[in-house]
């Protein structure tokens, strides 16, 4: 059973990976997809394999508030605790696009 969901985002240039090609200590840590996450979830989740859509956001939420002991500050929306909203439109289409994914180089607003 997945309890949390969470991402290790930390973009970088291509050849900041591509060091660790002869040791992996060497290659700079993290992904570039943070911003695919979440519309990842829901298609190939939610839709794809009937994951409940509240299940897959309190994996994302409040689970990993609680895991990291910041839980009822983050996590949740109530009184006094911080309103940390994503709007998603879940009938949107879009591609992934390698140019698109905001790394150290390409930092923009779309």
């Amino acid at each position: 059973m997945i309890d949390t969901i969470g991402s290790d985002h930390s973009p970088c240039k291509t050849e900041d990976k591509d060091i660790g090609e002869s040791d992996i200590w060497k290659a700079w840590g993290g992904i570039s997809s943070v911003q695919s996450m979440l519309s990842t979830l829901y298609t190939e989740g939610a839709r794809k394999r009937n994951i409940s859509w509240p299940l897959i956001v309190g994996m994302l939420t409040s689970a990993p508030a609680k895991l990291f002991g910041l839980y009822p500050q983050k996590g949740v929306l109530q009184p006094l605790s911080d309103a940390d909203l994503v709007l998603m439109d879940p009938n949107q289409k879009w591609t992934v696009v390698k140019t698109r994914f905001i790394i150290k180089t390409n930092i923009r607003h779309f």
